[in-house]
């Protein structure tokens, strides 16, 4: 976990050291944000810290963790129970949250088969990862007087990804769509720089590079409406966009 110092003496909490994370730490670094790492999530325990790093009134917390089992790392948490120990002390005031910014994935509309699929589109789940996904997501929501800003990624791809990228560009066996982790971090950038003097929107955003990859082909939004059209006859497509409650 990175801590930021803001300039309204609330704290700003970037909670995961992965890609995105620890790209997202790095990117504040280059913008001469003072980066304090420490503390963690706890399922039960919630926001913990060490005992030289005690944080009780936090501006954002950027929350950028994954769940995801490794073959000698067994999973050791799950999305439907961790943010349990984070919501007692939010409602509790054991601490003070104003903004949370949560990166989620666009896992929680799998269970839709085709069509445009918006930031406003009601999610739809399959699997029980999705639904895991879905429930930490409206967990979050019965947190007492919090700005809440879901950003739904699809397929991270690019430098910090390079696993997914030659899949999406091929689109073989149905369309794919996806979202450059550098553009995510950015727009994690963009969200901390806005927190500073002002406080969220409370919504989703759905992130993608507004593309769609199908055939070894690439089709635009903007551009190629016919085939985005036809292709959304039989296939799930998703679209950048956002929605915010008003």
């Amino acid at each position: 976990m990175d801590i930021v110092k803001s300039n309204t003496n609330r704290e700003l909490v970037i909670c995961g050291r992965g890609r995105i994370g620890g790209a997202l730490a790095e990117s504040l670094r280059s913008l001469n944000i003072q980066v304090i790492n420490d503390g963690r999530i706890d399922s039960e325990l919630g926001l913990i810290f060490s005992e030289s790093c005690q944080v009780k009134n936090i501006g954002l917390l950027v929350i950028c963790i994954s769940a995801r089992q490794k073959s000698n790392n067994p999973q050791t948490w799950q999305w439907k129970n961790i943010f349990r120990g984070l919501i007692k002390q939010i409602n509790s005031q054991q601490i003070s949250v104003k903004n949370i910014v949560m990166v989620s994935s666009t896992r929680v509309y799998e269970g839709i088969k085709k069509g445009i699929v918006t930031a406003k589109t009601t999610p739809e789940v399959l699997t029980e990862a999705g639904q895991g996904l879905l429930e930490a997501e409206k967990q979050l929501n019965t947190c007492f007087g919090i700005n809440l800003l879901i950003l739904r990624c699809s397929g991270l791809y690019g430098a910090l990804y390079p696993v997914y990228t030659p899949i999406l560009k091929a689109g073989e066996g149905k369309v794919r769509c996806g979202v450059e982790a550098e553009s995510v971090v950015q727009r994690l950038v963009d969200v901390v720089k806005h927190s500073q003097k002002n406080n969220l929107r409370s919504g989703v955003e759905l992130l993608t590079d507004n593309k769609v990859y199908w055939g070894g082909k690439c089709f635009c939004f903007e551009q190629d409406t016919e085939q985005i059209n036809l292709l959304a006859q039989t296939q799930r497509l998703l679209k950048n966009s956002q929605f915010y409650i008003e």
